[in-house]
């Protein structure tokens, strides 16, 4: 004889869980498996669903509480690669770019704030990486994952590296694929804006010898300047940081000489 189709199995073990449940002096039942109903032990449609697993932290997310820990062992008076620039420094403007919308009325002013300004304000130092530590937050909520990855981790990111590779000795990190890959995707957004205006080309290739183009200059007779490093590399040269990223250069004398000037922070030619 043919099994019933799925929906009048459905119906039969739904109408079998309406009944009462077998009363405590019957027999034991045979052991129920994962496709049995707990009453009845008629067979269901399909298989218990399985409880859903916690969300993996974002990169963003990781980064911020890597560098908690960090701000938590080195304290307020750690240097950092911004010269002049120490911890308390460090954590006051990461705050005031996490609270400041973009382009907000204030962000100006907060993303400029004097180095004494920064030094002498309120919160402490202890109160900032609390705030760090609980995460961005919207109108008294957190801030949505999704945003939170795409406005902060180029930031978060710039300011872990910072503090971290401020003390030798340090090495360059090696990030698991799905990070260096969304890495890369904000290198991408990264170099729009730092290499805006350039009158030269640049292209990133990574380890794995895929070449990324990040900006199309317009003197096209000098060629494009190729950085050869690991798209987190190139995130760390585009927030300024070039003397301290391992990064290899190709391209000519002249091209690399407009693309480090116009790169804040960017090594000499």
């Amino acid at each position: 004889m043919l099994d019933p189709e799925p929906g009048t199995q459905f119906l039969t073990a739904l109408h079998a869980a309406r009944q009462p449940a077998a009363p405590a002096s019957a027999p034991a039942c045979q052991a129920l498996t994962n496709r049995d109903h707990p009453h009845t032990g008629h067979p269901l449609a399909s298989p218990v669903m399985p409880v859903a697993q916690p969300r993996p932290a974002t990169l963003v997310a990781r980064e911020r509480a890597a560098l908690v820990a960090l701000l938590h062992e080195r304290g307020p008076d750690a240097t950092t690669c911004r010269p002049d620039w120490q911890a308390r420094d460090l954590i006051a403007d990461l705050m005031a770019r996490e609270r400041t919308p973009p382009g907000g009325p204030l962000a100006g002013l907060l993303r400029h704030a004097s180095h004494a300004e920064r030094s002498s304000g309120r919160p402490s130092f202890d109160d900032l990486v609390a705030q760090l530590a609980r995460g961005p937050q919207f109108r008294g909520a957190p801030l949505n994952p999704e945003v939170d990855r795409l406005l902060n981790t180029a930031e978060v990111f710039t300011c872990h590296e910072d503090l971290r590779r401020a003390r030798d000795p340090w090495q360059a990190r090696t990030f698991r694929s799905d990070d260096e890959a969304e890495l890369g995707s904000v290198l991408q957004r990264t170099a729009r804006v730092a290499l805006a205006g350039c009158p030269v080309g640049m292209v990133c290739v990574t380890p794995d010898g895929r070449s990324r183009r990040l900006h199309r200059g317009r003197h096209r007779h000098t060629g494009d300047v190729r950085a050869h490093g690991a798209a987190s590399e190139v995130l760390w040269w585009c927030a300024g940081r070039g003397r301290v990223a391992e990064i290899d250069w190709d391209g000519s004398a002249g091209a690399l000489a407009a693309v480090f000037a116009h790169v804040a922070g960017a090594p000499a030619a």
